[in-house]
């Protein structure tokens, strides 16, 4: 930023030399003018015009300047000369650096720009224009530098002020600039830009790459080519500069906001900064125009902003260009202006429901702090236009449907009583409107569906295909299924998670409604969740287990069990709460599975402790054992840690929802003589055991009417009868026969529940290559099957 005023740098060297220049047009020694100078040039100064002010070093500038125009004569009387000055670089005394050069004509470029001056000459009267502005430019710079570059923490109110000085002291700047700008030309005047920041910057390779990654916001807000800037558009964007700057002051200082957490406050101020982005755009909203391209975008995150998203977003062009189709309608890698509209339409939906969202909350945060559910449809509270009416209707439909919510805390509470935030249905919100028009490309509309969409499995499939390698990326999907399947699993997964196992899940029939948007909310709300928690349970289970990890620092599955329950209780950094506390009721269920456990003993002695701890493994880890005997398990890395602790959720919010008498625990005849076994059946599993059990015996009227009973053997027996061997199905007719078949439902039988219907979904048919792909993690298998484009 030192380099800004360049012209004084590179004339303030000029003048500061000494001796004879040596050109063939000058007929004066140039030693003798400086003996008339009254002050001494302070060279070094001008590095420092954007951080203090400098008004008395300019001013000898101007003198010095001044004294050697009327001095020295060269072909053109009472100009400065760009050959003349280009020639005292490479062949005066001074030890001036022959990089120089190239600075001088982007100075003089810059000067014909402004001024309309010519491009080989400066005259006198402009001299001192130009330093006359300078004089102000610094005067006005160094306050807003100062702003910028201040690590204070700063509140709501003394962003807003420091805000406003900065566009009051650019605008101040901009008007100056205004004044000495001279229009009515002729001929349109323009510089090649491209030349003139590597002038400039050709030895700071860093700043010269992060300068040209940003270049195409030239075009976004000035319009015409991206690398040439004409006089005209430098004089509009004089109107343009000081508004954006304020844009540019609330992203350099997020890391300063005392508010970062406070989404509200955070909701107006980037409300604000889309509107006036959406004023300040050159092309219409109506425009075909490219703007920019997918690749720009990149290059500006990944030089600029390499920490804002948790990703390399490099590395995936092609999923940004599939994002691109599904949010704007077109997978071509340019950006159209009306599709920039489009962008920002987008982000001001979802910004003015959350601010919709947060002045609700505050209105009835007394009810809504409450652990109690809420009945009323909040139509009391004042809205003034329709689009409000339908942001109300929804914070409602949040409030009335959804329970395990997030927002600002690590997790949601897994707990009878409900624990709400108001960032928390911006959270949700956020989730449903990504996931509304995602599935609006993806599936399709369907007025039965809550949320007004939905997906089958198909579908499904196709979705996660489109984004695969992303998902191989984080630990998502898998490689190494005999036969491949990859992306098959995981799709089924996903519908069986969502559509199963989440707080409002009701099954999935391919003939009517299968997933909906509530479902996948939760299941992403979930996922979110253990996104967030990973690294602490990885750290503390690494740190517990540090003896036993394999030459990989992977986490020997005995010692992870065994400290299961201390990780649990382990306070969070930067909460203050465990993730007991966030699921108290998890942690009482694992206090009762241990408690006869003699102190000191390992809690894995514990066999229902272990049939729980191993069911949860077995359906969220591809891999338990290296070998089909099951003779050696395979060690858990810290993505296999993280998906346990993320199935644990899906566990916990089925068990919770159906434990109408609050006793932890899914009974078949509960307090209230209620069958909340056959409750969750009717509810939510009938329609997934039909379509296990038809896939089983190949008729539907057959599975239809074995459903049930199956399902209830699989409550008591934590498995499905199998067509192949004799005495399951000896065991299975003897239980039909059974007058009483009940059995309740713990977290260990959802943990079954969920392994079994994975299994029979077809998912064991292609089993993983443990032995060949998770021995050795550095040896990365290939996907068989169809290649992966």
């Amino acid at each position: 930023m030192t380099k800004i005023p360049f012209i004084l740098i590179v004339l303030a060297i000029f003048m500061s030399g000494c001796g004879d220049l040596f050109h063939k047009n000058m007929q004066t020694d140039t030693s003798d003018y400086r003996q008339f100078a009254t002050c001494e040039m302070n060279v070094d100064a001008f590095g420092y015009i954007l951080e203090k002010n400098i008004k008395g070093d300019i001013l000898c500038l101007q003198e010095n300047l001044n004294l050697f125009i009327d001095t020295v004569k060269t072909d053109r009387p009472g100009y400065i000369s760009k050959s003349v000055l280009k020639d005292f670089i490479l062949n005066g005394p001074m030890d001036v650096d022959p990089e120089m050069v190239g600075i001088v004509d982007s100075v003089f470029d810059l000067s014909h720009l402004i001024m309309g001056t010519e491009r080989d000459y400066i005259y006198k009267t402009d001299v001192d224009v130009l330093l006359d502005f300078l004089v102000y430019f610094n005067q006005h710079i160094w306050k807003i530098y100062k702003l910028f570059s201040s690590k204070d923490d700063v509140n709501y109110s003394r962003h807003l002020r420091e805000r406003q000085v900065v566009y009051n002291d650019f605008t101040l700047i901009a008007s100056k600039l205004k004044s000495i700008y001279r229009g009515n030309r002729e001929d349109l005047d323009l510089i090649d830009i491209e030349k003139f920041i590597f002038n400039f910057f050709k030895n700071e390779p860093e700043t010269l790459r992060d300068i040209r990654s940003a270049m195409f916001l030239k075009r976004v807000f000035l319009g015409g080519e991206i690398w040439s800037l004409t006089h005209e558009e430098f004089v509009y964007g004089l109107d343009v500069f000081p508004i954006l700057a304020q844009i540019a002051f609330d992203v350099a200082k997020v890391d300063s906001y005392e508010f970062q957490n406070e989404q509200e406050t955070l909701t107006k101020i980037f409300l604000n900064d889309i509107d006036i982005l959406r004023n300040t755009l050159f092309f219409n909203d109506g425009s075909q125009e490219s703007v920019f391209n997918i690749y720009n975008i990149i290059d500006l995150l990944s030089n600029l902003a390499p920490d804002f998203l948790p990703v390399d977003i490099s590395k995936y062009p092609r999923e940004l260009m599939q994002l691109k189709n599904i949010f704007l309608g077109n997978s071509h890698e340019d950006f159209l202006a009306q599709e920039v509209y489009l962008a920002l339409d987008h982000v001001d939906e979802v910004l003015s429901e959350a601010n919709l969202f947060y002045r609700v909350y505050d209105f009835y945060r007394d009810e809504l702090d409450s652990p109690d559910p809420i009945s009323h449809d909040f139509s009391d509270f004042p809205v003034t236009n329709s689009r409000e009416k339908r942001f109300l209707d929804h914070f409602a439909q949040i409030v009335h449907n959804y329970k395990y919510i997030k927002g600002n805390v690590t997790s949601p509470y897994y707990t009878f009583e409900y624990y709400r935030n108001a960032n928390s249905f911006f959270q949700t919100a956020s989730i449903e409107y990504v996931l509304k028009i995602a599935m609006s490309y993806y599936g399709k509309e369907n007025p039965q569906a809550r949320g007004g969409y939905d997906m089958t499995l198909d579908e499904t499939v196709t979705m996660i295909d489109d984004f695969k390698w992303f998902l191989k990326d984080q630990g998502i999907i898998s490689i190494g299924r005999k036969g491949g399947g990859e992306v098959q699993g995981v799709a089924n997964n996903l519908v069986l998670m969502s559509t199963l196992f989440q707080y409002q899940s009701d099954g999935c029939s391919s003939a009517t409604v299968c997933m909906e948007i509530p479902e996948l909310t939760e299941f992403l709300v979930g996922l979110l969740t253990a996104v967030e928690v990973k690294d602490f349970f990885t750290d503390t289970m690494l740190g517990l287990c540090q003896d036993s990890l394999d030459q990989y620092d992977r986490i020997s599955p005995a010692c992870f069990r065994r400290n299961f329950i201390k990780v649990i209780e382990t306070k969070i950094p930067g909460d203050g709460r465990s993730l007991a506390e966030y699921m108290p009721l998890l942690y009482e269920y694992l206090q009762q599975l241990t408690a006869d456990i003699p102190e000191g003993d390992p809690i894995t002695d514990s066999e229902e402790f272990m049939a729980f701890i191993t069911e949860t493994e077995s359906f969220t880890r591809s891999c338990m054992y290296y070998d089909p005997e099951k003779t050696e398990e395979v060690y858990l890395k810290a993505n296999d840690a993280f998906a346990v602790f993320a199935g644990l959720l899906n566990v916990e919010s089925t068990l919770l929802r159906f434990d109408l008498d609050q006793n932890n625990n899914i009974d078949a005849y509960n307090s209230n003589g209620q069958n909340e076994v056959l409750n969750a059946y009717y509810s939510v599993y009938k329609g997934a055991l039909i379509a296990l059990v038809e896939g089983i015996v190949n008729n539907k009227i057959i599975a239809r009417l074995l459903a049930k009973p199956i399902f209830q053997y699989l409550v008591k027996y934590s498995e499905v009868p199998s067509t192949s061997d004799f005495s399951s199905i000896w065991r299975f007719a003897k239980f039909i026969l059974k007058r009483n078949k009940a059995a309740d439902i713990s977290r260990t039988t959802i943990a079954t529940m969920l392994r079994t219907i994975n299994e029979q979904s077809g998912s064991s048919d292609q089993p993983y290559k443990c032995e060949e792909c998770w021995r050795d993690p550095t040896v990365e298998c290939e996907p068989e099957g169809e290649p992966w484009d």
